[in-house]
């Protein structure tokens, strides 16, 4: 993979990730916390801002609504 023309924060995450072959499941946790906080960071610069602010959800009513028999959708209920 050519990764010359990523952003910093991807190629530090990808960086990252590289390290997991050979550690003790034990320590993963601790990489994928770093990588989730690098793609966090990246997305923040994508949007100009903290996460979770400037970048769009899904349109209004795209998702189950109460009712559509999908559990847990709007506090609808699966026959039991």
């Amino acid at each position: 993979m050519n990764t010359d023309e990523l952003p910093a924060e991807l190629t530090a995450a990808l960086t990252r990730l590289a390290t997991l072959p050979g550690r003790p499941a034990a320590e993963h946790l601790e990489v994928f916390e770093d990588v989730h906080r690098l793609l966090e960071e990246s997305l923040q610069d994508l949007a100009g801002g903290p996460a979770g602010r400037g970048v769009p959800g899904p349109p209004a009513g795209s998702g189950p609504q109460a009712g559509s028999g999908v559990p847990g959708a709007g506090g609808a209920r699966a026959p039991r």
